[in-house]
């Protein structure tokens, strides 16, 4: 056990050796101090290292449970998302096909993503809006904001609209 007379003796030892006076014998002593401090050493980095063998082991084993757990509710997940889907087959006339198909195009969306977008329109359509706020959020899920790319600046798309109206004249 390391204790405060070896420690003099050895910074003792140290200073001769760095001074170039140090004895054949007492070179053997300083490496034998040497030899002790590295046993020491490792015998305290053993416990150290059988605790983190230890604790890699426990986390390794939580890990484990973790992605069992994961992967069980994955599964809940996809047979719930499995239950809320639904397939339909719809008999369309072409001219309805292409009206739909084209409207989807100007969207952007495939011919089942716009029907589906236009199934969920539905649902929404029974809580009109009452306020500007969800007024807007309608025309998005609607689809109907970002549809005229050809509008850059829409406050001036919409003063022009303005003036447009204000000069026409009404008939009858």
């Amino acid at each position: 056990m390391w204790n405060d007379k070896k420690q003099q003796r050895f910074d003792a030892l140290r200073l001769k050796e760095a001074k170039g006076v140090l004895t054949d014998a007492e070179a053997q002593e300083l490496q034998a101090f040497f030899a002790e401090l590295e046993a020491e050493e490792a015998e305290t980095l053993k416990k150290g290292m059988e605790k983190l063998d230890a604790r890699l082991d426990s986390l390794r084993a939580e890990k484990e449970r973790v992605e069992a757990k994961n992967e069980r509710l994955a599964a809940i997940i996809a047979e719930q998302e499995q239950r809320k889907k639904m397939t339909i087959t719809l008999d369309l006339t072409q001219q309805l096909e292409r009206e739909l198909s084209g409207e989807a195009a100007k969207l952007g969306l495939s011919l089942s993503e716009y029907a589906l977008r236009l199934l969920s329109r539905r649902t929404s359509v029974r809580t009109k809006p009452k306020t500007g706020t969800e007024l807007v959020a309608y025309w998005q899920d609607a689809g109907l904001i970002g549809t005229r790319t050809d509008i850059t600046d829409s406050q001036k798309h919409a003063r022009a609209i303005r003036v447009e109206a204000e000069r026409r004249t009404r008939k009858g």
